[in-house]
């Protein structure tokens, strides 16, 4: 990766709690995280100069459409956090890899 194929850090730091409020158990919060995690996610490929995780934003972006249909049109919350938790099985290997993502020190083990 060049200098002008780098993530900015600030995306990265955003993408990072993304991810962390993606995890939490209110289903509105963790839905509507998972959307916009997937557009940052395009947004940091891109910026990086990676074409190979393309199709799995792609498609796991219709999951994560599909989890907020399933909250906000089908009342069904325990369905969409399912939606929204495979979704998050199948990106989840972005939050640990650091050209895309920051992670705080607690990330995903609660607050203090």
């Amino acid at each position: 990766m060049t200098d002008e194929h780098v993530v900015k850090p600030k995306l990265k730091e955003t993408i990072g709690r993304l991810f962390d409020k993606a995890f939490s158990d209110d289903p509105m919060i963790a839905c509507q995280a998972v959307g916009k995690l997937i557009v940052l996610l395009n947004v940091a490929v891109k910026q990086a100069g990676v074409s190979e995780y393309n199709a799995i934003l792609d498609y796991e972006s219709l999951g994560a459409n599909r989890a907020w249909a399933e909250l906000t049109r089908d009342k069904e919350p325990g369905r969409a956090m399912q939606t929204a938790r495979n979704v998050l099985k199948n990106i989840g290997f972005f939050a640990f890899d650091q050209r895309f993502c920051t992670l705080e020190p607690d990330a995903f083990v609660g607050r203090k």
